[in-house]
């Protein structure tokens, strides 16, 4: 995993801890990416159990799971 990746990672967990809409085309308006790029994120972050998605796929958005929210607080 590169260091862009790991850096969209990082702001996603900061931006979800903090209560931020969590829908793929804002997240990948704000970091100049595609769309897929920020999909592809939020699998390695649904495969490591730390987001899941609440809603349905078209309208949903994802939130942090209680181990997100314990890595998260961890790492501050």
């Amino acid at each position: 995993m590169n260091e862009a990746t790991r850096k969209r990672l990082r702001l996603i967990l900061e931006g979800l801890a903090a209560g931020e809409d969590a829908r793929p085309r804002q997240w990948a308006d704000q970091f100049g990416v595609a769309e897929k790029t920020v999909k592809r994120d939020f699998a390695l972050l649904r495969e490591a159990g730390w987001i899941h998605g609440v809603g349905a796929l078209k309208n949903g958005h994802y939130m942090l799971t209680e181990d997100g929210k314990r890595l998260f607080s961890n790492a501050n």
